[in-house]
């Protein structure tokens, strides 16, 4: 997977300097590594497993550290249909990030050269339960528990808990409609905003709404409308923003 990014100024918005030198592309990535996905469905029960290894590979900027990394995950999955109407699922994920050139953050809010490189290991579960109203509409609700310890001396382990829910409707035979909404709570034991014990502990909340809406013209081919709404507050106003985008697009498919 190739990704490209620019890497604004959180302040100002225009392009981000180090140096006097430009570092846009700091996180333009390509990552790769091997996946293998395992399922076993039976009349009201299935089980799923999945296993990743993944290098993700940044753009080389010498004068910064860079976030290049290792992404290791196992992943659990369990789910039970009670009737032909509606399901409940949970998943467990246990994931790991290990940078090679990122030191890590000392518990005073400082990042001093020859630290050890930042690993983050998570243990993720998630409950979903979904019920079909009609054919053509149905709804889920998901609750979300995602607990991260860094592996150093612990600076920025957090606690984020997550809702979410969707709906999805078919209109029609051509016409499909999709609206998914999320919150997110980080609750960060050690981090500073800013990484300044001076301004006190960091928050961060985050919530976003997606709306996606369909129209198939022929058999294969499919107009896309889509529309992504986010906020995020948080006492480290780097990570605060809002943000709203819109696309259209012609989806093909055989």
């Amino acid at each position: 997977m190739q990704h490209d990014e620019v890497y604004y100024d959180p302040d100002d918005g225009g392009s981000r300097l180090v140096g006097g030198a430009d570092i846009d592309d700091r996180m333009n990535y390509v990552r790769y590594g091997p996946e293998l996905r395992f399922r076993q469905s039976y009349k009201h029960l299935a089980f799923g497993v999945v296993a990743k290894g993944q290098l993700w590979n940044y753009e080389t900027v010498t004068l910064v550290p860079e976030y290049d990394h290792e992404y290791f995950l196992f992943g659990l999955t369990t789910q039970y249909r009670f009737s032909p109407t509606s399901l409940l699922r949970l998943t467990v994920d246990k994931f790991s990030r290990r940078f090679g050139d990122r030191p890590s953050f000392e518990l005073d809010g400082t990042q001093p050269i020859g630290t050890p490189a930042v690993r983050y290991d998570c243990l993720d579960v998630s409950l979903l339960v979904r019920q079909r109203v009609f054919d053509s509409l149905w709804f889920g609700v998901e609750y979300r528990r995602t607990d991260r310890v860094d592996r150093h001396v612990g600076y920025h382990d957090f606690v984020r808990d997550a809702y979410g829910a969707e709906i999805h409707w078919q209109a029609s035979r051509r016409f499909n409609f999709v609206a998914a909404g999320f919150y997110r709570l980080y609750n960060y034991a050690n981090a500073f905003a800013f990484n300044n014990p001076v301004v006190g502990n960091k928050t961060l909340e985050a919530a976003e709404v997606n709306l996606i809406a369909t129209y198939r013209m022929t058999r294969s081919l499919y107009v896309e409308v889509e529309g992504r709404l986010t906020e995020s507050v948080s006492t480290d106003t780097r990570i605060a923003s809002d943000r709203a985008q819109f696309t259209l697009g012609i989806r093909c498919e055989p």
